[in-house]
């Protein structure tokens, strides 16, 4: 702000009264006269600031802030009619407003401490109020009095306020001082949970000391009952094989295309071939797994004029056994099947024990029409000595099968499938499965011989 300027300003209206300020004209002429030596942009500005007659308007302003929002609104009017820069405009309503109310602004609007709020919201107050009355020429030097007395009452406020801090550093210290008094009682307590910890680790340890003691008491009794308990199994076990043979070495299966009860044997037999190799092939397949190697050659048994042999039942069938096993003496087993083309439920036959039979003979049907390799391993494992797992009402029970599941998941002997291999419990029986289980006694002998014919 040029303050030159406004030191002739106020010059003018000294020597000619303040009411030189209500006269465009003349206040203007005097105040060129005045500055001719002050810069021409600052002396333009000034001059439209009387021109534009924002004396008036500055003189009406009911307080500070009201007059402040007028100033900046003026300042724009004056830059857009003068095209002067914005802050040679503010500076000019700067100078006509202390032309106006002298210097007391600048005092009024002194910085007041952003945490000290309260006491510049009273000062504000007090600023508008004695803007209104500042026009009174009679009592501007008592207004100036009555701010002296409110800024010395504001630096004892802050005086007071000083001493309120140093009261405050005291609480301050108190409570810390309470804080260490507890952090030393936490940590005292701390320390006898800790001892407690520990005192209860140790008596864990001495129960789970003692619970290991007693689980080992519990186990070696569990385990002598367990080793009594198969030992009784194997037992049984063993009294269950008593007397079966293992199917070992050379095998000798005869198939006999038979016309049954008048039903004709129609099938070719380069159809039927195919399906005896494949169930030929399955029970050597199972044989390989566990461990053991045999033999197995097969042939058609016809009349001596290749008419096809006729039986009517199973007894029948039985009655050529001996013939064929004598003529067949360089085997260690002789099989002998009867195929049927006839749909009907396939059976093995015999005469003694099975495992040990005296003699013995397949009926194989067709199944739905069509002969089935899986069926025919399932009835020639039957001449082995191998047993049923499925349920079979009033025969075998449900449980039998539901168990065998459960334990071993499927074989052919109970869904007579070629996919299916055969179990390590009729593997056992048969002479192949070496190492048994003492529980394969529990599905073993489960038929009911009260209603059972000799038919498997």
């Amino acid at each position: 702000m040029n303050t030159s300027l406004l030191a002739s300003i106020k010059w003018v209206i000294s020597q000619h009264g303040e009411s030189v300020l209500g006269n465009p004209l003349q206040l203007k002429k005097l105040i060129a006269n005045h500055t001719k030596n002050e810069p021409k942009e600052e002396r333009i500005a000034f001059g439209r600031c009387i021109e534009m007659g924002f004396y008036k308007e500055l003189k009406n302003a009911q307080n500070i802030n009201e007059r402040s929002k007028i100033k900046t609104e003026l300042a724009q009017k004056l830059q857009i009619k003068t095209a002067l820069n914005i802050s040679l405009c503010k500076d000019a309503l700067d100078i006509l407003d202390m032309a106006i109310y002298g210097n007391i602004a600048p005092f009024l609007s002194m910085a007041i401490p952003n945490q000290n709020s309260k006491y510049r919201d009273i000062i504000n107050k007090i600023k508008n109020q004695v803007f209104i009355i500042w026009k009174k020429p009679e009592i501007k030097w008592v207004t100036i009095g009555l701010l002296t007395i409110m800024v010395v009452a504001i630096i004892f406020s802050f005086f007071l306020k000083s001493n309120s801090n140093n009261s405050e550093d005291s609480i301050i210290d108190k409570r810390i001082e309470e804080l260490k008094r507890i952090t030393e009682q936490q940590e005292q307590i701390a320390e006898q949970l800790e001892l407690i910890k520990q005192q209860i680790e140790d008596e864990r340890n001495r129960n789970n000391t003692n619970t290991q003691n007693t689980t080992r008491q519990q186990t070696q009794k569990e385990k002598l009952i367990e080793n009594l308990q198969n030992e009784l199994l194997m037992k049984i076990l063993a009294e269950k094989k008593e007397g079966r043979i293992d199917i070992t070495g050379n095998i000798k299966v005869l198939v006999f295309p038979t016309n049954y009860r008048g039903n004709k044997f129609r099938e070719e037999l380069d159809n039927l071939t195919p399906i005896i190799q494949e169930s030929i092939n399955i029970i050597i397949q199972q044989a390989k797994k566990y461990n053991q190697n045999i033999i197995i050659e097969w042939e058609y048994i016809t009349l001596y004029n290749g008419a096809y042999i006729t039986i009517n039942n199973n007894s029948e069938a039985l009655k050529q056994y001996n013939q064929f096993r004598n003529i067949y003496n360089n085997f260690n087993h002789v099989v002998l099947i009867y195929a049927v083309d006839k749909v009907e439920r396939s059976y093995f036959t015999f005469t003694g024990k099975l495992g040990n039979t005296e003699e013995n003979a397949i009926i194989w049907f067709r199944d739905d029409n069509r002969f089935s390799s899986g069926t025919l391993a399932h009835e020639i494992f039957h001449a082995f000595g191998a047993e049923d797992l499925y349920y079979e009402k009033g025969v075998v029970p449900p449980e039998v099968e539901n168990n065998f599941k459960i334990l071993l998941g499927n074989s052919i002997m109970i869904n007579s499938q070629s996919t299916s291999g055969l179990d390590p419990i009729n593997a056992w029986l048969i002479g192949w499965n070496k190492k048994p289980e003492p529980w394969y006694a529990w599905f073993i002998d489960k038929r009911d011989k009260s209603v059972d014919l000799g038919l498997y």
